[in-house]
């Protein structure tokens, strides 16, 4: 017989939204239901044969001084390394900087003449239809076609025209031509994450440090939710009935409506990534770039990162993303295969040798955001709140944020509840 459990605040899931939310409760009473035997969901970091992985590149750009001071103590840690960001897009066998947009100067002349012309010739226009239509709109043919759509189609694995115009929020380097002519002039225009710092002891040290600040007994984990009944606010686990005041929910959104048996018309649809991790047996050919955008469609990933050069390390340490369609079924050595031929083509891999790796699916990745499901969402979330449901976070808010935006939700909520 399944235990029987009261709380004021059930957490569903020990990521960094949910750990966040946590460490405002102190007293409170509170549990966190956890589906993995670890936390920290995506946040989680492999040590193997003496190479440090994540997930995935996760890189922070904390600007908000309450989470500045709240990780002050591993910001200052001596295995801490700070970074301005320097990164590249891979174009017909050479780089060009990124953001494409603000560079197109460094192109051959008859090219950036194309997309010059695409950019003055094609003005913004408002009411577009989708992604792809804002593209063009906004830079013009030249600029889109050679970078930013099939880099994109290659990202979210859909067509990007059911994507919302605004489904990068802030994270997608807008410009206007007066920018852009500014940077052919030697003006560099900053981008939301120019300057990151890392852990030497990966993305796990953000996780650790809160959860420090949390009773380690109210975090249960391998706690699969079943069935959320909201009109009696019971939540059923694969162990236990939990009997709660507020729910704050972090599982991906389209998760949370099937166990609630909420209704909707929408789809909740998103790409998956697959990532390896490949450590070698000596330094790269290049010691300092941090990471590669590749759009070319011939080429089986669409970035390639290097912690060896990030954390400032001998032998290269490379994380290699690849989307796919959530439906794809994938061989993992075919594409491991792949990753590696490829590698080899693009000048990344030349003598080294492979001595270490390991392969992650990250399944929900990037969340793909249309008008009629935002729309959808946020009257759904208006209900649930009145149900005492609160949904944050990358997936249980369904959006495109960076970890420091999922923890700033996590307090703003707390704010909103203390007093209710």
């Amino acid at each position: 017989m399944k235990e029987t459990i009261q709380t004021k605040y059930l957490i569903i899931g020990a990521g960094i939204s949910g750990l966040a939310f946590a460490t405002k409760l102190k007293d409170e009473s509170f549990l966190i239901v956890e589906k993995e035997q670890e936390i920290g969901g995506y946040c989680k970091t492999f040590k193997q044969d003496g190479f440090t992985w994540d997930y995935a590149g996760h890189f922070f750009h904390f600007n908000n001084p309450e989470i500045q001071k709240q990780f002050s103590q591993l910001l200052q840690a001596p295995n801490t390394v700070y970074n301005d960001k320097n990164t590249k897009i891979y174009y017909k066998d050479s780089y060009v900087d990124y953001p494409f947009q603000f560079n197109i100067h460094q192109l051959d002349k008859d090219e950036f003449i194309e997309c010059l012309c695409g950019l003055f010739d094609h003005p913004v226009e408002t009411g577009t239809t989708g992604f792809k239509e804002m593209l063009y709109s906004k830079l013009g043919k030249g600029i889109a076609d050679k970078f930013l759509i099939p880099y994109n189609e290659k990202l979210y694995s859909c067509d990007l025209n059911t994507l919302d115009e605004d489904a990068m929020g802030r994270f997608f380097p807008k410009a206007d031509p007066v920018e852009i002519v500014k940077g052919f002039q030697g003006e560099r225009l900053k981008t939301y994450n120019d300057e990151f710092f890392y852990s030497g002891d990966g993305a796990k040290a953000f996780v650790d440090a809160l959860e420090d600040e949390i009773d380690s007994s109210k975090i249960l984990t391998s706690e699969t939710v079943t069935d959320i009944d909201y009109e009696k606010k019971i939540v059923y686990t694969s162990n236990k009935i939990i009997q709660y005041s507020k729910l704050i929910n972090t599982m991906p959104f389209n998760q949370l409506l099937d166990a609630a048996n909420i209704p909707h018309e929408e789809n909740y649809t998103a790409n998956k990534v697959l990532i390896f991790n490949l450590g070698f047996d000596s330094a790269p050919v290049d010691k300092d770039i941090h990471w590669i955008y590749y759009p070319d469609k011939s080429l089986v990933f669409y970035r390639v990162g290097f912690y060896n050069n990030i954390l400032r390390q001998d032998r290269m340490s490379l994380y290699i993303e690849i989307g796919l369609n959530s439906n794809q079924t994938v061989d993992i050595n075919e594409y491991k295969t792949r990753v590696l031929e490829d590698l080899k083509k693009v000048g990344i891999v030349t003598t080294h040798k492979l001595i270490s790796d390991n392969s992650i699916m990250m399944d929900p990745a990037y969340v793909h955001i249309s008008e009629k499901t935002q729309r959808e969402k946020d009257r759904i979330k208006e209900k649930m709140a009145q149900k005492g449901i609160y949904t944050i976070g990358r997936y249980g808010n369904w959006t495109y944020c960076s970890i420091e935006d999922c923890i700033q939700q996590a307090y703003a909520l707390f704010e909103n509840l203390k007093h209710k």
